[in-house]
């Protein structure tokens, strides 16, 4: 039993499903619930698949399967049938990272269509809308094919007056088809309110020519669509449905129709490390019928003359080149071979050493040679001071001092006066002072006395002292010396300024970091992710020191610094990876036998480990390449051969699943014969 993953995606809503697969039948055995997506964070939808996948394997307690297939929203894919840029990477996120490999993709309006034309037996029309949170889309098919799509996100909530603006969008220039089939998540009375809508006899607005009839897909349902469709093309023997007898067996007039079908291309994902098959619906297997002989009839012997004319050479000319002129489109004709093959698939990881040192490869011992490329990327950042600082002058003056004792004193430089409110002051210079003397008739003593400079402790306008001011010695009693302010102390200034504080420089170091990292970024992916052969995995950055204006302290009203880094990243020569994917791959089975494709192989790094001149990892080789089939062999075999004959011969190519022959002339399918000139056939491989 062969099983994988059933991915539904749109921008809005993600949901999963598990398919198990035989060569008999398919089974979806289970369907999660739909999970909404974040449209605006490309990291929303590897998350809710990883989570969603890691809860089915615990519930159901299976091992994991490798392979996922992907049914997207038709506006994912581009007018060549290939998912858009901006969505491969996403669904390349989920492949890498969950370690699967992707089926295909089809778009899910294309899935529906091609299921309503199959079960109708003819070319269905319908309205067909899709609802998930804020999301619509909507899709006209007609006669089979998809003639409109639109695109919407809501801001009120869903409604038939809603649906009917949309649908006078397409501008039909006639009546919209009567049937409305409508899935996902729905408002609760939605379905019967479309039932209930007035759609027609409204003026000027034709949309449907009676009310139409509306089918509303479960989960289920949708679901078995897509399982169908995916599970036939992994094996055409397994249908949702048993096959009628009547269409086992087809008359050999009937075979061109039946290898005729439409294929319709599977979105070229790029990264496909594994089959890709086209979502088109199985042929049916055709048997050629035994041949129908005519009944016998019994033998009777005739006579008659035949009379003898007498005829000329000119008349008897044009008669003898007749049957000439009836291979004359045998010679003309010519055919159109497409052969559908299933391509090899392979995968190896091998440990390796990129080194920028050498210049060949060496499979032996795992060494490829790459080139080296290193950057350099500044930047300068700036932010305000947030310190703060008192700063200021200390207040100076003259002093004279008064000894009064009947010796002479010295008082030290640094000595410390007070004066009344206890503010301090120092000299500046050392005081010598006379002593003093008395006249004991005149009843006067007379103090000794000296000038000297004093210098504040601290700064402020408050030390700035008025002339005469008293002062006093902090180590001298009063009674010893005394001073007074000679002309006033003046200078004393004090302001509040801004410095760089601690915080301030831990503050600028994350934003120049922050800084640098952007500018990495915009530098790698404005001219590194661009260059050819580059290896993402090996980018290293190693930044520099970070370089200040001011220290912390200093008084600044902006600290500014400036840091570098040096960017690293290795390339690999584009012109090698044929050689690396030869070399290394050579050995697989099947390798041999494929003709290899190099754009369909990718590589991948893991478990890297850079260095300055070298990285060692495991490099993971993946790819497909169709089956390597000898045209010229196959145009020597069935030239000139009936279809069948021709058929049966396709049918033996190895990896050919399917084909289809169309001719020129549609009148010598009568004769059926292929051309028998073999550079009249061309074959095509897909």
């Amino acid at each position: 039993m062969d099983q994988f993953w059933l991915s539904f995606i749109t921008d809005d809503c993600f949901t999963l499903a598990l398919v198990s697969a035989d060569d008999q039948k398919y089974s979806v055995t289970q369907i999660n619930s739909p999970q909404g997506l974040n449209k605006d964070d490309p990291g929303s939808l590897i998350t809710t698949a990883t989570t969603a996948i890691g809860e089915t394997i615990s519930s159901l307690s299976i091992s994991p399967p490798a392979k996922i297939a992907f049914v997207v929203s038709p506006f994912w894919v581009d007018a060549n049938g290939k998912i858009i840029d901006t969505k491969i990477k996403s669904i390349e996120s989920i492949c890498r990272s969950l370690k699967l490999k992707p089926m295909g993709s089809i778009a899910f309006d294309e899935a529906i269509t091609e299921e309503a034309n199959l079960h109708d037996g003819f070319p269905a029309s319908f309205i067909l809308l899709y609802s998930c949170q804020s999301e619509v889309v909507i899709s006209l098919v007609y006669l089979g094919k998809i003639t409109k799509r639109l695109h919407k996100f809501l801001t009120t909530p869903l409604d038939p007056p809603f649906l009917e603006n949309c649908l006078l969008e397409f501008d039909s220039p006639s009546a919209l088809p009567p049937q409305i089939i409508v899935f996902g998540d729905l408002p609760s009375n939605f379905i019967q309110d479309l039932k209930n809508y007035s759609w027609v006899g409204k003026k000027n607005i034709e949309t449907f020519l009676h009310f139409p009839q509306i089918n509303h897909y479960p989960d289920e349902k949708l679901f078995d669509i897509f399982s169908s469709l995916i599970t036939a093309q992994m094996n055409p023997i397994i249908t949702s449905k048993p096959a009628e007898p009547e269409t086992l067996v087809k008359p050999v007039e009937e075979e061109e129709s039946a290898t005729s079908l439409e294929e319709v291309s599977s979105a070229d994902l790029g990264f496909s490390v594994v089959e890709e098959k086209a979502f088109s619906p199985p042929l049916p297997p055709v048997l050629s019928p035994a041949p129908i002989l005519p009944p016998s009839k019994p033998k009777l012997k005739l006579k008659f003359k035949i009379p003898h004319l007498r005829l000329k050479i000119n008349f008897l000319l044009p008669l003898a080149f007749t049957p000439l002129l009836f291979l004359i489109p045998f010679y003309f004709s010519s055919a159109t071979i497409t052969l559908y093959t299933s391509p090899y698939s392979f995968s190896k990881d091998i440990a390796v050493t990129l080194d920028s040192s050498v210049q060949n490869l060496n499979v032996a011992k795992g060494t490829i040679p790459v080139t080296k490329k290193t950057f350099t990327i500044s930047t300068t950042a700036s932010i305000k001071t947030t310190g703060q600082k008192t700063v200021g002058d200390k207040a100076r003056g003259d002093i004279i001092v008064f000894n009064k004792l009947d010796n002479p004193q010295t008082l030290p430089k640094g000595s410390i006066l007070l004066d009344s409110s206890g503010k301090k002051f120092e000299l500046i210079n050392t005081a010598s002072i006379a002593s003093s003397s008395s006249n004991l008739d005149a009843g006067i003593i007379n103090l000794g006395q000296t000038k000297a400079q004093v210098l504040a402790l601290d700064i402020g306008p408050e030390y700035n002292l008025a002339k005469n001011t008293k002062l006093t010695f902090k180590d001298h009693p009063e009674i010893s010396f005394v001073a007074k302010v000679s002309d006033g102390l003046i200078g004393g200034t004090k302001n509040s300024v801004n410095v760089v504080s601690q915080s301030d420089k831990d503050s600028l170091s994350s934003k120049i970091n922050q800084d640098l990292n952007l500018a990495i970024d915009q530098k790698i992916k404005s001219e590194v992710s661009v260059l050819p052969g580059l290896i993402k995995e090996t980018i290293q950055s190693k930044p520099g020191r970070i370089e200040y204006n001011r220290e912390v302290g200093e008084e600044a009203a902006d600290l500014e610094a400036t840091l570098a880094a040096d960017v690293l990243v290795f390339l690999i020569d584009p012109s090698k990876k044929a050689e690396i994917v030869n070399n290394f791959l050579k050995d697989l089975p099947d390798f041999s036998q494929t003709k290899i494709i190099l754009d369909n192989f990718a590589f991948s790094f893991k478990d890297i480990q850079n260095k300055t001149d070298s990285s060692t990892a495991t490099l993971s080789i993946g790819g497909s390449s169709p089956p390597n089939i000898n045209v010229d062999s196959i145009r020597q075999r069935i030239k000139g051969r009936r279809r069948v004959v021709a058929g049966d011969i396709l049918k033996k190519v190895p990896r050919v699943y399917n084909f289809k022959i169309d001719t020129n002339f549609k009148f010598l399918q009568a004769i059926n014969p292929l051309p028998f000139r073999s550079q009249k056939i061309n074959i095509e491989i897909q």
